[in-house]
């Protein structure tokens, strides 16, 4: 499946397992945004999920993967992201710029909406398609 918007990624997010738990996911790319793979990286509490960057860069690596869209979920069922979302999303950006990896984009979800940093403009990278 090609993923060319974040309506197809959030479709192709794993579902919820846990609504009282924070769950961070990454999906891999290739050159034609063809989904390789996908995976739930992190599990975390009710209101927080601690995550690795190199956790997140190695799977790239191994997938060999042009690029990647990481998610997560709030259990709150508020989709916007906290300050600390925004933060964690400059850093990753920062460190993949850096090594030459595309963030596509960081999307936040609930079990039936969610906000994309892409279509906000708060991802400065060429438009997908």
């Amino acid at each position: 499946m090609i993923i060319d918007s974040s309506k197809k990624a959030f479709a192709l997010l794993p579902p919820i397992q846990n609504t009282n738990q924070e769950q961070f996911s990454a999906m891999y790319l290739d050159l034609g945004l063809k989904l390789i793979c996908s995976k739930v990286l992190f599990l975390g509490s009710k209101d927080s999920c601690e995550v690795r960057f190199s956790k997140i860069i190695q799977n790239y690596y191994l997938a060999n993967a042009n690029s990647i869209i990481i998610a997560h979920n709030h259990p709150s069922k508020n989709c916007l992201p906290s300050d600390n979302d925004v933060y964690f999303t400059k850093q990753l950006k920062t460190i993949c710029e850096t090594l030459e990896i595309k963030l596509i984009d960081h999307i936040v979800y609930t079990t039936d909406s969610y906000f994309s940093f892409y279509d906000e403009n708060l991802l400065l990278v060429s438009k997908i398609i």
